[in-house]
């Protein structure tokens, strides 16, 4: 009697075992697919660590440009602001006459000014201003007082953003807008001061067009 139930277990047993499909090649197939899973899955964990890793180092990277830039700037405003204001020399006091943001500039004296771009760089410091690791444009430091970039209306910390249009992010586009504007008789510059934006035109006239000084007022 006790064989013949073990006999029963047994058949019916592994008759239900293959119908639900638990035969030995099923179990070594989900035993491959749950190795091939844990491999992935620690494949992912290791790339998610790496990203991780060069996410950090890229920050770090960003934050000692920024901070390389700024301390370049600080260097180069305390350097020119103790140089002698020699800029354009000689009748550079008559050469110009402005009004709020508009001037007009006498255009030969310009035209000579902006005839040699390594004199222009020597009346003032111009280095890239960075923000969140993209070039917003160029700051101004250590202007001289008798310079082009005096005559043209600018202040140390303008940040230079765009001239008749071109934009100036990076140095390359800096000198593209030079090339491309150097010859023309007005200037519309984008700048940003003190966090705000502003406009400045400078327009270009022969030099009996240039409006003299107010005369001082005489005391009553």
């Amino acid at each position: 009697m006790q064989m013949d139930r073990l006999l029963v277990t047994a058949v019916f047993g592994s008759s239900l075992l293959g119908g639900f499909g638990c035969d030995p090649g099923s179990g070594a197939e989900l035993a491959a697919a749950r190795a091939e899973l844990a491999s992935a899955k620690a494949e992912l964990q290791r790339s998610a660590e790496q990203l991780e890793q060069a996410t950090a180092e890229l920050k770090a990277a960003r934050e000692t440009f920024e901070m390389a830039a700024q301390a370049s700037a600080t260097a180069a405003m305390r350097a020119l602001e103790s140089d002698a204001a020699d800029g354009l020399g000689e009748g550079v006091d008559v050469a110009a006459r402005c009004v709020a943001e508009a001037c007009k500039v006498d255009r030969a004296f310009i035209r000579a000014a902006l005839a040699e771009p390594s004199d222009l760089m020597r009346q003032a410091r111009v280095v890239p201003s960075i923000k969140d690791g993209v070039s917003a444009g160029f700051k101004v430091y250590g202007i001289r007082s008798r310079s082009t970039p005096k005559l043209f209306g600018l202040k140390n910390g303008d940040l230079l953003v765009a001239v008749n249009g071109s934009p100036l992010k990076t140095m390359d586009e800096a000198m593209a807008a030079y090339t491309a504007h150097k010859g023309a008789d007005k200037f519309v510059i984008s700048i940003v001061r003190k966090g705000q934006p502003l406009t400045l035109t400078v327009e270009l006239v022969d030099g009996g067009e240039v409006p003299p000084e107010d005369p001082p007022s005489s005391p009553e």
